[in-house]
């Protein structure tokens, strides 16, 4: 079957007309497949759409692939545990006596391959990055980061990018190399993965959002901070960039590699997988293993991740009974309809069960749309309060959290309507809290996001807080730690003090 096969004039229209409704700029495709019998790959590379400037997708353009540089992380561990003597099983603490959770039975348990399935309890903590950090200080920051729920426990799934930090710092630890030139010599040049590294060029796709909702790609195309890429701190859970050329390499290579098999041994299960990134296709629950989720698709199985970074969505996939690999690359925000419905198209065509077509298939990535959006936007609506009588001032903390600093001017009578704000917002300007008084010691709040590229303000990431009865010194905030699948997030707030 010619890889070519997929791309038939009628997709390839449909695609092209899809990215223009979601304001996705540009797109690159690599696709592989092996032929087992002559022992040889068959290649094919389509691009689509803009990079930047008007300057057309080539296949040396390279995009951010973001989380999908965690299986880079996995296997570059898997090589240093073995030299070291260590294995995934091998509890942290054994390979750095100095790690600290404040969990003490995790801090004394926690393995390696309990960091790659996200399970330590530890919840996401995205809002705890700041630009110039490094690995070292992510793995400080661990031993104040409170858990959300029990180490191991049977909805301790919690998708957490600082644990791959935290992987990051082992890797630098064992290798006493940076962990940027660690992958470099170990995987990026050996593979000739010859364009690939950390890094933004002239060759990198320029990433876009709306600038009234980039959920709903609603507004003007607006591009984003790209002096964001290439910031250390997330270089092992997310900040690999590469082309299309780079990933045929790595496409052909990864499921032969050292450390696969622990990659996609399943040791976690994530039932919301697919409410949050895909059409929900699989006939099985979503399993987690290090840096590859399990999936089914027609009863064959899936190895699949995906990446996000604001202004740009990424996924890779792999059919391990047909030898297929398959790598999508956008620059557009709202680019996850595309990528599904490529990812769609491509499954039908090489497993077996009923067809379901191309107009099936968007037809029901619109209606998927349609209930995320009903789902995850519900809360952004205006809500009306009163002014409180004395206003909580001062300046807090909480470890995982940028540092709030309230005064009268962060109090409204109106929480402002709610825009999805970028990933990880903080690294891309300047966060203000909005309290509104609700009585009783609860707040209904947000964040002004005012981005430093532009100047533009949108108020996004509702929460809210609440003060106990005549406390001044302390509250909770609810709602942004980043808390898995089954984990109340009521149940555990983050304790903000005075300083």
């Amino acid at each position: 079957m010619d890889l070519n096969n997929v791309f038939t004039p009628e997709f390839e229209e449909r695609l092209k007309r899809l990215m223009g409704e979601r304001q996705v700029p540009g797109c690159s495709i690599a696709l592989v497949r092996r032929n087992s019998t002559a022992n040889t790959w068959e290649e094919l590379i389509k691009i689509y759409g803009t990079a930047r400037d008007d300057q057309p997708v080539s296949s040396k353009t390279r995009f951010p692939i973001a989380s999908n540089t965690k299986l880079f992380t996995v296997l570059a561990l898997s090589k240093l545990l073995e030299e070291n003597d260590f294995t995934f099983d091998t509890k942290i603490k054994d390979i750095v006596p100095e790690f600290k959770l404040v969990d003490k039975v995790a801090e004394a348990r926690l393995s390696v391959a309990d960091v790659c399935a996200h399970v330590s309890g530890v919840p996401g903590y995205n809002l705890g990055y700041k630009k110039g950090q490094t690995k070292f200080d992510i793995f400080k920051l661990f031993e104040h980061l409170a858990p959300s729920t029990e180490f191991r426990g049977g909805k301790s799934h919690q998708y957490s990018n600082m644990g791959y930090d935290l992987l990051g710092y082992i890797v630098e630890h064992l290798s006493k190399d940076t962990y940027r030139d660690y992958i470099w010599k170990n995987i990026l040049e050996p593979l000739g993965m010859k364009t690939a590294g950390f890094s933004p060029d002239e060759n990198t796709a320029k990433g876009y959002r709306c600038d009234i909702e980039e959920y709903f790609a609603q507004g003007s195309l607006s591009e984003v901070d790209m002096d964001v890429l290439g910031d250390e701190s997330w270089d092992s859970s997310g900040g690999l960039i590469a082309s299309a050329e780079d990933m045929v390499q790595w496409m052909k290579a990864f499921p032969t590699l050292p450390g696969y098999t622990s990659a996609a041994k399943p040791r976690s299960f994530d039932p919301s997988w697919g409410e949050r990134w895909n059409y929900p296709y699989s006939s099985a629950v979503p399993t987690y293993g290090a840096g590859l989720y399990q999936m089914t698709y027609n009863g064959t199985s899936i190895q699949e991740h995906w990446g996000s970074l604001c202004g740009y969505r990424a996924l890779t996939l792999w059919i391990e009974d047909v030898q297929l690999g398959l790598r999508v690359m956008t620059n557009g925000a709202a680019g996850e309809d595309v990528v599904n419905l490529i990812k769609m198209v491509v499954l039908e065509e090489y497993t077996e069960g009923k067809e379901v077509g191309l107009d099936e298939w968007v037809r029901r990535i619109e209606l998927e749309r349609a209930a995320k959006t009903a789902r995850d936007c519900s809360d952004y609506r205006a809500i009306s309060s009163t002014y409180p009588e004395s206003p909580i001032s001062g300046t807090f903390v909480c470890p995982g959290f940028p540092v709030l600093r309230l005064d009268e001017t962060n109090f409204m009578n109106v929480r402002p309507n709610c825009v999805t704000l970028p990933f990880r917002p903080q690294l891309y300007g300047n966060l203000r809290p909005i309290l509104c008084n609700m009585g009783n010691g609860r707040y209904e709040a947000c964040f002004e996001l005012t981005m430093a590229v532009d100047g533009r303000k949108s108020f996004g990431l509702p929460f809210h807080l609440q003060v106990e009865e005549g406390g001044k010194d302390r509250f909770e905030i609810f709602g942004l730690s980043g808390v898995g699948y089954g984990v109340d997030g009521d149940q555990c707030p983050a304790i903000f003090v005075r300083v």
